[in-house]
């Protein structure tokens, strides 16, 4: 299809996102169609960026033979461009029963950044959808705010959002009953740290300690022993992850929250003593979210028993993994060096004929979430998505 200036606000897809699953599903689709990326924020790779991840999970189910040896091929391509970027930092690392994929900031943005590039996908970055053109079961259009096009025309719509955004949007039968309040995870928030001295083991595990100190003590609110740091990339470099009470919502708490956890380390740890916060999260970044109501809704039983559903499906793994507000992070593993699958079902809605979700976003029970919420698995349905979005709209 060939694009006129009658249509320039027309496309064959829209997805909606820029997270890892967003940036897949939009790289797939705009092999063969005309696609546009939409993201609210001004930089990719979503909540992996804004938490300021150093670790990619869901990748590999059991010890990688190498660092490319994942359980999907649409996962490579990420990694190869952030192994061109940094070659000697892009590492697999065992971490408990899991592996995961070590990765700089910096390799990450790029690789993504290249991969909208290079697939000649239209972007509309620091742009939000705040409503959308439903007619019965059908979708015909997006509303942005912070465009000069105002509403954008597609034939297949993608929420790749995380938090269900899209979804809200478009109806409360497009998405899943949200879980009981009572039972919500915490939250992440990050903070990057320079100015450190010392040992960097050293300190990733003096800082539980100091922590869990400063918590017996009632300088710190309970949550605040959930706190891990990990040292790097440069020398005097480190993250701080927090995990956040979401019922304390907003950016400002948080923040607080982060200051006074440094306060504690600066105070009772020598290679804290100079640290200074370089960067912090834009906001609380909830660890669940509204997901689409399914052809088919991936459930804890699938994930634990791993699950097959043919050819088609993605392939995953890693521990259903909940952050409880009071005991904190609890973990269910699927059998080691095997996996479970994600059916083309749950990227399906069940309401409207031409919305599809993934990531986050895909239809899922909140026990199977916690799994298949991983950023490498993101990756992955981000890619299916778009395939399928990509068969549905040529």
């Amino acid at each position: 299809m060939t694009r006129t200036t009658r249509d320039i606000n027309s496309y064959d897809i829209a997805v909606i996102g820029a997270g890892p699953a967003g940036v897949c599903a939009a790289a797939a689709a705009g092999k063969a169609a005309h696609v546009i990326l939409i993201d609210a924020t001004n930089r990719f790779g979503g909540s992996v960026t804004a938490a300021m991840h150093r670790c990619m999970c869901g990748l590999y189910s059991g010890p990688p033979k190498n660092v490319l040896d994942t359980l999907n091929g649409s996962q490579r391509s990420i990694i190869e461009r952030m192994l061109r970027k940094e070659p000697t930092s892009v590492i697999p690392r065992q971490f408990g029963k899991a592996w995961v994929l070590e990765f700089p900031a910096t390799a990450w943005e790029a690789a993504l950044s290249e991969t909208c590039s290079e697939s000649k996908i239209d972007l509309r970055m620091g742009c939000k959808v705040t409503a959308v053109r439903r007619e019965g079961t059908h979708l015909s259009a997006v509303q942005l705010d912070g465009s000069e096009a105002n509403w954008i025309e597609a034939r297949i719509i993608i929420d790749c959002t995380g938090g269900g955004h899209v979804l809200q949007l478009c109806g409360d039968d497009t998405y899943l009953p949200p879980d009981d309040t009572t039972n919500r995870m915490l939250g992440g928030f990050a903070i990057r740290l320079t100015g450190l001295s010392g040992d960097p083991d050293m300190l990733r595990l003096q800082t539980p300690y100091a922590l869990a100190k400063a918590v017996e003590k009632g300088t710190l609110p309970p949550t605040a022993r959930f706190t891990v740091f990990y040292p790097g990339p440069a020398a005097g470099e480190g993250v701080c992850k927090l995990a956040v009470n979401p019922d304390e919502s907003g950016a400002a708490q948080a923040e607080s929250f982060a200051d006074q956890i440094v306060e504690v380390l600066k105070r009772e740890i020598a290679g804290f003593a100079t640290a200074r916060v370089t960067e912090k999260s834009p906001r609380i970044l909830p660890r669940d979210g509204l997901r689409l109501r399914g052809k088919y809704t991936l459930t804890e039983q699938d994930v634990l028993q791993a699950r097959k559903f043919g050819a088609d499906a993605v392939h995953a793994w890693w521990p259903i993994e909940k952050w409880d507000i009071s005991r904190g992070p609890t973990y269910a593993y699927p059998p080691t060096n095997d996996h479970y699958d994600i059916p083309e079902g749950a990227l399906q809605s069940a309401a409207i004929d031409n919305l599809l979700a993934a990531g986050c976003c895909l239809s899922a029970t909140a026990s199977a979430a916690a799994s298949s919420r991983a950023s490498g698995i993101c990756l992955a349905t981000g890619d299916a998505a778009g395939r399928l979005a990509l068969s549905r709209a040529t």
